[in-house]
């Protein structure tokens, strides 16, 4: 992918002084880690006075306002969207649970080994810097000239902006694409602080694997008892489930599916499905 930078030098001189701007980054990942094919999306790091957000680009294009009725938020790679105080490890993480929002609390201190590569992409000048982090080996390329300590994800604390990481296993990448100063803040209370308007629950991160670990072995559970003809499940187009009987055939496709696709970027603490 041909990484573009939109920002001048001048414009930068400038981010140094301001308080908040927004940092467009790449991900180009693999749900599926024996898999061949990559999804790309674009991620927001917004950098405010006091603290940071990794939000998923899409959902605060245009200033949308998200319809209760959509079904964005449940195709998410939701672990992305993550946020912390300025200068500290300390992270809120977002996920959606059958249709309730949660948000748990988790440490993730980062230690770099500082290299001495550097090469040259789009005119900036980038230093290599290496980590063992979150269970995955990782290489990262930074701007020295550029002072913002911080990065995608939970990526930050080099002494420079994150241009790109990656991991060893090339199952996620992150590229820098812009760079822009903002006037004010930007307004999440739609999107983190709230789910359409609901507040996250806030749990531990014992019991937010309990409750996917439930939600895995018993996929749709609250449907089975709903009485027949008061509800219904169409997970692709022209196809309907409405009955115990192809419930439970459905269950299991989600299962595997969910077991196939367990290729979180936080691999130290990946749950292990049965």
């Amino acid at each position: 992918m041909k990484k573009i930078i939109l920002v001048s030098s001048i414009l930068f001189t400038q981010l140094f002084f301001s308080q908040d701007y927004q940092i467009t980054y790449n991900l180009r990942y693999r749900e599926d880690s024996l898999s061949t094919n990559y999804i790309n999306k674009n991620f927001v790091l917004q950098v405010d006075k006091d603290q940071t957000k990794f939000i998923l680009k899409s959902l605060i294009d245009g200033n949308k306002i998200l319809d209760a009725n959509t079904r964005m938020f449940y195709d998410l790679p939701m672990e992305q969207i993550v946020q912390h105080k300025r200068n500290a490890d300390d992270y809120t993480n977002y996920d959606v649970i059958f249709q309730n929002y949660y948000s748990y609390p988790s440490s993730n201190p980062i230690t770099w080994t500082i290299e001495k590569d550097t090469k040259t992409e789009n005119t900036y000048k980038l230093q290599k810097a290496t980590s063992n982090f979150i269970g995955r080996q990782w290489e990262a390329w930074f701007i020295p000239d550029i002072p913002i300590m911080e990065g995608p994800y939970k990526f930050r604390g080099l002494p420079g902006l994150i241009y790109e990481v990656k991991d060893q296993k090339d199952n996620f990448t992150y590229e820098l694409i812009e760079v822009k100063k903002l006037d004010k803040p930007y307004d999440t209370s739609n999107i983190i602080e709230t789910h359409f308007g609901t507040k996250p629950i806030a749990i531990t991160r014992k019991k937010y694997e309990e409750l996917k670990l439930n939600d895995y072995k018993n996929p749709y559970a609250d449907y089975r008892s709903m009485s027949a003809g008061t509800w219904s499940i169409s997970p692709s187009e022209g196809r309907v489930i409405n009955t115990i009987a192809q419930l439970d055939q459905y269950a299991k496709e989600v299962q595997e599916r969910i077991k196939r696709q367990n290729n979180p970027v936080d691999l130290a603490t990946a749950i292990k499905y049965p």
